[in-house]
């Protein structure tokens, strides 16, 4: 079976299993993001701009937090409601009730 891989992927063994555990990083990176946003949110049914929850989370890009809330049906999209945290008025993200 491991020959195969190698074959296949054309790469070594080891390279294969280091992308193995990146990938793996990677997803545990964004479900422990997603879970933070979902608390954020559901704290006193709080509206948060994207850049509020991208600083708040601790993540280091903003479109990671657009991909995770869009992918999310939990969390509700909305236009020109003042953000809890910045008080700007933009599009901010909500847990639907």
């Amino acid at each position: 079976m491991r020959d195969y891989l190698i074959i296949v992927t054309g790469m070594s063994f080891g390279v294969f299993i280091g992308c193995f555990i990146s990938v793996i990083v990677l997803i545990s990176r964004k479900r422990k993001h997603r879970e933070a946003i979902i608390t954020l949110l559901s704290k006193d049914n709080q509206y948060l701009c994207d850049d509020c929850l991208t600083d708040m989370c601790e993540i280091s890009k903003r479109e990671e937090v657009i991909e995770i809330c869009s992918k999310n049906h939990q969390i509700r999209k909305n236009t020109d409601i003042k953000c809890s945290r910045c008080g700007n008025l933009k599009l901010t993200r909500s847990i639907h009730s």
